[in-house]
């Protein structure tokens, strides 16, 4: 599945709702439930997490190992 979220690039002084549109395996278009004029079919994102964790040695701070994804 792929994901693709479009967030405006205008400088707002309020909150921007962000929109996603998925593909399925096959690349066809999953059609979400906006009516939004210009994100028609989208999905309206709610809430969005991320994390990095990188490992380091408790006792000199030097990095144990790569970056993950979280």
């Amino acid at each position: 599945m792929q994901l693709f979220i479009n967030l405006p690039t205008e400088n707002l002084e309020m909150a921007i709702p962000a929109y996603m549109w998925l593909k399925d395996d096959d690349g066809a278009d999953i059609k979400g439930p906006s009516m939004v004029q210009g994100r028609e079919g989208s999905i309206e994102v709610i809430g969005f997490n991320h994390a990095i964790s990188l490992p380091v040695d408790s006792h000199n701070g030097k990095i144990m190992g790569r970056a993950l994804d979280q």
